[in-house]
């Protein structure tokens, strides 16, 4: 509710006053599909700091690297376990790889 009192220019308390559940269910919904606010900024920024280094002949990163903020922050122990899950995922396919190598008959 606070990005859209900013958004509308009303304190929070005037709009808690002035939309129904139904309306306030209605912009969150709309928010999902087109948000608005600070985080689209950061999203086109992002879009057009990828671009221009791109262009200078950058090294082409993910646009998730050119944003300032995660825009789906995680607890410090879900990360963890997401990068533990990677790094087993990244030795299981060395680990592949390697036997390949060694014991392929080709």
């Amino acid at each position: 509710m606070f990005k859209l009192a900013l958004q509308l220019g009303k304190t929070v308390n005037e709009l808690s006053n002035e939309l129904s559940n139904d309306e306030l269910i209605e912009w969150i919904a709309y928010d999902r599909i087109d948000p608005f606010g600070n985080y689209r900024m950061d999203a086109q920024f992002a879009q057009v700091l990828k671009l221009a280094t791109e262009w200078m002949g950058g090294e082409s990163m993910p646009l998730k690297d050119y944003l300032f903020a995660d825009p789906h922050p995680v607890s410090p122990e879900v990360a963890a376990e997401r990068e533990r899950e990677a790094e087993i995922e990244r030795l299981r396919a060395e680990t592949e790889a390697m036997t390949k190598m060694l014991f392929d008959e080709s």
